[in-house]
């Protein structure tokens, strides 16, 4: 297992311990432990099949992004205020996952769902701005010191930047399977890494903040 992998699954692992303490948590982050122990569990079912088992793992993937989406469309929800962008992002929910699940039999639960990421990405970096412009800001509180501005700002990031990485990924890993684990490691993560890092960050905010009160 690679350096940036031990790192990404550290980080993740520490998004999970912070998560058990919920007391100092917004009620958009109570979501947020299901969806790292999620991850993590999907992280280590990959490492079992991939490393162990020497079996095809990608079919996880297919079952997981669907998981994924209506964790985050969750906290959206709690966060969102909104009434039209909530009605929005529950239609979202039942589309995607009908959608994902469709295409995944098509393929055969076969190959990474690049193109079902991506989508799932569009419908994340659109929520993410909204709502970064519709963050209440007060004088008392700056907007660094908000969960919400790292959660949305390090979505964003992440799923900008592996956007192009999605589309050539299947390809390339039948035709050139060195550079596929390059970009693999270089850039997705790379950008898991710092995700997780934005989540840590999250996590502190509220606990910092009812210190200072």
């Amino acid at each position: 297992m690679s350096i940036g992998k031990t790192i990404y699954l550290f980080l993740l692992g520490v998004c999970c311990a912070l998560a058990l303490n919920r007391r100092n948590s917004g009620p958009g982050l109570r979501v947020m432990p299901y969806l790292f122990f999620a991850s993590f569990a999907t992280e280590i079912i990959v490492l079992i099949f991939f490393n162990l088992l020497h079996k095809p793992y990608l079919w996880i993937y297919h079952l997981y992004i669907p998981i994924e989406f209506s964790l985050y469309s969750i906290y959206f929800l709690l966060v969102t205020q909104s009434a039209f962008q909530r009605r929005i992002i529950q239609l979202a929910v039942v589309a995607f996952i009908l959608v994902s699940l469709s295409y995944s039999w098509k393929v055969n639960f076969e190959g990474f769902p690049g193109l079902i990421y991506n989508l799932e990405g569009l419908f994340l970096i659109w929520w993410s701005i909204t709502q970064l412009f519709t963050i209440n800001i007060s004088m008392d509180v700056p907007i660094i010191r908000l969960p919400v501005f790292w959660i949305c700002f390090g979505i964003l990031l992440f799923h900008s930047g592996i956007f192009f990485v999605n589309f050539v990924y299947n390809h390339l890993s039948v035709n050139r399977v060195g550079l596929a684990k390059q970009l693999n490691q270089l850039i997705i993560t790379n950008l898991n890494c710092l995700l997780y890092i934005f989540f840590v960050v999250a996590f502190l905010c509220p606990i910092r903040m009812k210190k200072s009160i």
